[in-house]
């Protein structure tokens, strides 16, 4: 066998990467433009620091961000999604379409929600 990896595989990964708690969540928050390791944690009481350093080194480890040190003070860290980070936007924008359209009793997705919802995600996500 090959050295290759096999694509149905780097598949499977992403997914129990991304579909892990919070990491889907951090990702999202990156494209709203949130760098910083107390910003990943507004309005998720539940999330503790441990569980956060865990997502992070694991979304880190699969190159889906990386960890920039200020060099003038090391307690100034930012995280940036990569390429590959970045390259999510168009797989959690059609994640977050499908989730509304197969809910079929919420009374809050309206078809005007839907579209003011569809809208403003292809701006965070930078999505043409």
């Amino acid at each position: 066998m090959s050295n290759k990896k096999c694509p149905a595989r780097q598949v499977e990964t992403l997914i129990k990467v991304i579909t892990k708690r919070w990491n889907l969540q951090i990702l999202y928050d990156m494209f709203n433009g949130k760098r910083h390791f107390n910003e990943f944690k507004e309005n998720k009481p539940d999330l503790l620091n441990k569980t956060l350093s865990r997502c992070l080194h694991e979304l880190e480890s699969n190159y889906l961000i990386i960890k920039k040190i200020n060099s003038n003070d090391e307690k100034d860290t930012e995280y940036i999604l990569t390429e590959n980070g970045r390259l999510l936007n168009r797989v959690i924008y059609d994640l977050m379409v499908y989730s509304m359209e197969i809910d079929k009793n919420n009374e809050y997705f309206t078809e005007e929600y839907k579209k003011i919802m569809k809208k403003q995600a292809k701006i965070t996500l930078n999505i043409e």
